[in-house]
């Protein structure tokens, strides 16, 4: 049941932050649900998501995702995801009554990416990680052993000239170091980019991390 919330509220956000998009293919949505730690990784174009909406379907709890149908278009059918209400599990909406707080949903992507990044590299980095320096630098993962710094920047945010600044220190002051550095824009934070482009950043972001384990 945790994992099929989980799905529910990934699907919940891609809507929101999508307001033209009313459907997605199921199986487009796999980058998505794999940042959210959800999957593991992808099988076969899609697999381990139209499995469970198979068992799902198959044992009458297909509602349990409410956003999920299948469209048969001529003799074949797939699985799509389409824009519908969804008011969240009973457990989500008794924590809210508490007033207790929720991380924003940047800060959970930001969790989900740096979990994410262990796994595809095989190491467990060090989180939020501060250089003891005069002055001090901060990456949100440092990898010691793979020599290797990660930086998570969300592209929807205003770039100060104070920001920018800091970023050239960082990156300078890593070069000097021999520290290979990995600044990754979280462009599937950005509620106005499109799915293709979200789904390219997540397959880049993958991408190159293998590379760097390879070099």
């Amino acid at each position: 049941m945790k994992k099929i919330n989980s799905i529910n509220q990934v699907l919940q956000e891609y809507f929101d932050h999508n307001k033209s998009a009313t459907k997605i293919l199921a199986k487009d949505m796999m980058p998505y649900l794999i940042l959210a730690g959800i999957f593991k990784s992808d099988v076969k174009n899609g697999l381990p998501i139209k499995e469970l909406l198979n068992r799902l379907q198959k044992n009458n709890k297909l509602h349990l995702i409410p956003f999920a149908t299948r469209i048969k278009i001529n003799t074949y059918s797939n699985w799509y995801f389409i824009k519908t209400a969804y008011s969240g599990p009973i457990e989500f909406v008794k924590i809210k009554k508490k007033g207790l707080k929720r991380a924003s949903s940047s800060q959970k992507l930001i969790q989900q990416l740096k979990e994410n990044c262990n796994q595809i590299l095989g190491s467990k980095g060090k989180k939020n990680f501060v250089f003891s320096t005069n002055p001090s630098f901060k990456v949100d993962l440092y990898y010691p052993k793979l020599n290797l710094a990660i930086s998570c920047v969300e592209k929807n945010l205003e770039v100060t000239m104070s920001t920018e600044k800091n970023r050239k220190n960082l990156e300078t002051f890593l070069i000097q170091k021999g520290i290979r550095w990995l600044p990754i824009e979280l462009v599937f934070l950005d509620k106005n980019a499109s799915p293709e482009s979200k789904q390219e950043q997540s397959e880049s972001i993958k991408n190159q991390l293998i590379t760097l384990v390879l070099l």
